[in-house]
């Protein structure tokens, strides 16, 4: 699971934990690092603000966050997880040599626990093979739910979605049409306040502000707004 680190808090020893796993967009072959690499945090010292790393291999180096690789860093927490054959995946992120995309879905078809080792069926029906011990295949999560965006493209049988009043940062009238027009056959919404939520949906667009009126919420016409009003009433929100 990503660590999430602001560009600030990366250069900052007192933002990772022990245990935490470190990868870098970029190789630095003087440091003898590779962004192929996963690099575990073993020791920290924040008053000289200086991590101490092992690579998979065992080996240690100092990192000086202030000195190199800090803007190039993504911070991982290690989480379990439990895969049986026929289990929804997607991967997390993005590695172009594999031709892995984050947020990319798959199936698993074949699970050998000896060799540590998973078979994936991908949606473009590529087999890929995963080395649960090898850091650079470990960006794997379930994928039986994803958010509107994520869902962009796709297409399925029934589709349950959850919109929460309060999410005004999530809840416009783009994710809301994403979200419920991925099905085939049928479309079910859950909200905590069905009038909030339409009132939100009728208010926000999720169109870009306008840059001559930054403060000016670009409104629906009438008849987005009539159409919004039948899809809530379709599904019995």
């Amino acid at each position: 699971m990503s660590r999430d680190l602001t560009k600030a808090e990366a250069r900052r020893a007192e933002s990772y934990e022990l245990g935490d796993i470190v990868r870098f967009a970029k190789d630095y072959a003087d440091k003898g690092v590779s962004r192929h690499g996963a690099y575990r945090v073993i020791q920290a010292d924040e008053a000289k603000n200086v991590l101490m790393l092992r690579d998979e291999r065992g080996r240690e180096l100092v990192w000086h966050l202030r000195q190199w690789g800090a803007a190039q860093a993504q911070v991982y927490r290690e989480e379990a997880l439990e895969l049986r054959v026929g289990d929804r995946v997607q991967f997390t992120r993005n590695d172009k040599a594999a031709k892995r995309v984050n947020g990319q879905p798959g199936e698993v078809i074949a699970i050998d626990p000896d060799r540590g080792l998973a078979r994936v069926k991908l949606q473009s029906n590529r087999i890929e093979t995963i080395g649960l011990e090898n850091a650079r295949d470990r960006h794997l999560s379930h994928a039986y739910v994803s958010t509107a965006f994520a869902a962009q493209g796709r297409t399925t049988d029934r589709v349950f979605a959850n919109a929460e009043s309060s999410a005004t940062h999530l809840l416009e009238q783009k994710s809301f049409y994403v979200a419920l027009s991925r099905a085939r056959a049928e479309s079910v919404l859950y909200t905590d306040n069905r009038s909030k939520m339409q009132i939100g949906l009728y208010e926000r667009s999720g169109a870009a502000a306008r840059a001559i009126d930054p403060f000016k919420a670009e409104q629906p016409s009438a008849r987005t707004k009539e159409r919004l009003k039948e899809h809530a009433t379709d599904i019995g929100c």
